[in-house]
């Protein structure tokens, strides 16, 4: 078994049990030699709702945007990897996610707004950073045996991951340690489509 492979695990397993801690429904994770992806549920609108200030929308992009960091934080911290598979993309997807949270003044705004706009973005992706890796170590447990069973059996459907790591988390808690991801506003409703990660 390769490096590559086990960090592949591992990555698309933090990604599957942050999604779950935060209340994102995983479908399916697999993995590759090369690459992997954790398949979840997306509400077909998001995009054109988090346009219109939806503070649903806003609740569950910032919610993925934690699950998106979720695989870096679980290979850097769980491995203490230091080239990290899905970085560039998963860095891409937040960025793509946070610009539409908390988009950009106009081109020709006063420099004191994008000053702001800029120190807000930085606080938003260090919160990010930092409540996804609380989950990892907070789930550290659940995280590995995950990993381990990908390496496996390479795909893992959603029922199977939560009958794996649902033991494997602490006793019940209270999931509002996140802050500001309130994801149960019930956002994900019938006709969401399932959206690949990698």
């Amino acid at each position: 078994m390769s490096i590559q492979y086990k960090n592949n695990a591992y990555h698309e397993a933090g990604h599957a049990v942050v999604a779950h801690l935060v209340g994102l429904d995983c479908v399916q994770v697999a993995i590759q030699v090369r690459n992997g992806y954790c398949a979840f549920i997306e509400p077909p609108d998001l995009y054109l709702r988090l346009r219109s200030r939806d503070q649903g929308a806003t609740s569950w992009a910032k919610a993925k945007a934690v699950m998106l960091a979720g695989g870096v934080e679980a290979e850097s911290v769980l491995l203490r990897a230091r080239h990290i598979v899905g970085n560039q993309d998963d860095r891409g997807q937040i960025a793509s996610l946070l610009a539409d949270i908390n988009p950009a003044p106009e081109i020709d705004a006063p420099s004191h707004e994008w000053s702001l706009w800029q120190r807000k973005d930085q606080e938003m992706r260090r919160r990010i950073r930092r409540r996804a890796r609380r989950l990892v170590v907070f789930a550290s447990a659940a995280i590995s045996t995950l990993a381990e069973h990908l390496m496996e059996k390479r795909t893992i459907v959603g029922s199977e991951v939560i009958e794996l790591i649902e033991p494997l988390l602490p006793a019940h808690q209270d999931w509002s340690m996140v802050g500001w991801l309130d994801c149960s506003s019930g956002i994900l409703h019938q006709g969401s489509v399932a959206q690949r990660i990698s």
